[in-house]
């Protein structure tokens, strides 16, 4: 697990990494060249379960989408880990319970459900901009377990300042 700062910037809620090893969150492979150093993770989410999610798959969308961002050590250019979530109801406390589609977390990956469960509890103190926290996070729990199936595609940044 990790140290992140939590911050509402008016835009989105940002994970900024504060501990004193970036070593242990860096990207390699998947057709990247060279090493990528963790910089953020950020959410997109909308007002209703299937509409916050920025990409689209074969016309579906989401309820929402992490992104990892990484840069890197060299070149300083980007990569984006982008991840597909999901709305559920946990019926016994009937709260919503946000998941990553790629790993079904009550059979396989309680881990991927307590860490989500952390983020969420705290960053209902950040509603207004500015607000910050600090959370202890494990990046990889909140990924899910299956990071073998992917797309991988050239573009720009979504959010300020919508770097190419």
């Amino acid at each position: 697990t990790h140290n992140f700062t939590l911050l509402n910037n008016g835009h989105t809620i940002v994970g900024i990494y504060t501990g004193n090893n970036p070593i242990s969150l860096r990207l390699t492979g998947g057709g990247l060249n060279g090493i990528y150093e963790f910089l953020q993770f950020h959410l997109h989410w909308g007002e209703n379960y299937k509409s916050g999610s920025e990409h689209q798959v074969n016309g579906m969308k989401y309820a929402g989408e992490i992104h990892f961002v990484h840069r890197n050590i060299e070149t300083l250019k980007l990569a984006v880990l982008g991840f597909f979530m999901e709305s559920v109801s946990n019926t016994s406390t009937s709260n919503i319970i946000h998941k990553t589609t790629a790993t079904d977390i009550y059979k396989t990956n309680n881990s991927t459900l307590v860490e989500w469960q952390k983020y969420f509890a705290v960053s209902e103190y950040l509603r207004l901009m500015n607000n910050a926290t600090t959370i202890n996070l494990n990046l990889a729990s909140l990924m899910g377990s299956n990071l073998n199936n992917f797309w991988r595609y050239d573009g720009s940044l979504t959010t300020p300042p919508c770097t190419e």
